[in-house]
């Protein structure tokens, strides 16, 4: 909702959208009376706006906006964070899901002076990795430099390796309760571990 305070003749408001930190201008809005508006404005997929920018050229007058919304893909924003204090230079935001996207702003306190919101950064989780125990089993994989060291091991277990694209790129057979797998090359992978028991299949990152 927006609506002109008092007469503002001359005076406008301009609205646009953000994409790749590039405004692109939605409407131009032109004083005509004091009524309250209620616009609405539709948007595709690939316009991609990511924020929206609201600046107002003055000639006469005093504007108002209240109850701004936007809803994307017909959800509403789901927060893991909302109004946190933050004392420092640095936030540890945790239990985020890994390779996933997440939007965040931030503003300014000073005692009863608030900033207004920058505009949408974002973030996107690493894929999961490091020394990972699998479930329902005594398997732990470890990935190192070129190498995958896996341990918990029965000694009868068929393991294999693929690459991303489903091509298996080393299989060998254990005979002891650990063993280091040579791989050449970062990326993603997928580890196939099976035996009389357990087929489990896992992903392993190698940076």
């Amino acid at each position: 909702m927006y609506k002109w305070a008092s007469a503002g003749t001359g005076s406008s408001m301009s609205i646009y959208g953000i994409n790749n930190n590039i405004p692109l201008r939605i409407d131009s809005i032109v004083y005509q009376n004091t009524s309250k508006a209620y616009p609405v404005y539709n948007f595709t997929k690939d316009q991609n706006f990511t924020a929206f920018r609201f600046i107002y050229y003055k000639t006469s007058g005093n504007m108002s906006i209240d109850d701004v919304s936007s809803t994307y893909g017909s959800q509403d924003t789901t927060y893991i964070l909302k109004n946190q204090p933050v004392t420092g230079e640095e936030y540890k935001v945790e239990n985020l899901t890994e390779n996933s996207t997440y939007y965040y702003n931030v503003r300014s306190v000073l005692n009863n002076s608030v900033s207004v919101l920058s505009e949408n950064m974002h973030v996107r989780t690493l894929i999961e990795s490091g020394v990972k125990t699998l479930s329902n089993s005594s398997y732990k994989i470890a990935p190192f430099v070129n190498s995958v060291k896996i341990t918990g091991l029965q000694g009868n277990e068929n393991i294999s390796v693929y690459n991303i694209s489903g091509l298996c790129i080393h299989r060998q057979k254990a005979n002891s309760n650990e063993i280091t797998i040579p791989v050449q090359g970062k990326g993603v992978y997928i580890l196939n571990i099976r035996n009389s028991s357990n087929n489990i299949s896992s992903k392993v990152l190698l940076f």
